[in-house]
């Protein structure tokens, strides 16, 4: 009886996870660079932006899904998708799907409310790059770094609650928030 018991244990604890992962890619055109901004939002996975001496915000992704059944799977293929689009002089990059509220007035979220929690686990590791005079604007929340290179903005502002933050070459006033992770700056 021992050894059913154990073998029904283990069977339970490997029950396999649906995954699902994609490569997402998107540019956007700068007119007046320096009197542009880059806001990038993440709630689960990392950001890194790094400037070149481009004139597009270039975004790429790697968006990863996880659930129990395919079910729940499918509905998180379909639900979350990565948003990046022109409002005014800001470039916007967000995940957006049913549980998360976006105002684009306000350039800000509200998450999960009056909606029930995903029923799929995700994660959305975000790289831009971006030309070097724009200011940036990036804050993540879990499972993820933010990491800032080279820009020459007149501003930069990188918040982070659950990972670190790190700045290497960079200028321009600076504003860094980090509660739950390690701030580099060099």
């Amino acid at each position: 009886l021992m050894g059913c018991f154990t073998f029904l244990l283990m069977g339970s604890c490997m029950a396999q996870v649906k995954t699902f992962k994609e490569e997402v890619k998107q540019s956007i055109p700068i007119e007046n660079v320096s009197e542009s901004r880059v806001l990038v939002r993440n709630i689960y996975g990392s950001i890194t932006v790094e400037a070149y001496s481009g004139n597009e915000v270039v975004v790429e992704a790697i968006k990863e899904i996880w659930a129990k059944t395919d079910s729940k799977l499918e509905q998180g293929k379909s639900e979350l998708q990565l948003k990046a689009y022109l409002i005014d002089d800001t470039v916007v990059i967000r995940p957006d799907s049913p549980y998360i509220i976006w105002n684009d007035e306000k350039l800000e979220y509200q998450w999960c409310n009056n909606n029930d929690s995903p029923k799929y686990s995700h994660n959305l590791d975000i790289r831009v790059k971006v030309p070097s005079k724009i200011n940036v604007d990036v804050s993540a929340i879990n499972n993820g770094e933010v990491l800032v290179k080279n820009t020459r903005g007149g501003f930069l502002k990188v918040e982070n609650i659950n990972g670190g933050i790190t700045l290497e070459n960079v200028a321009g006033t600076t504003e860094v928030n980090c509660i739950n992770g390690r701030v580099d700056i060099s």
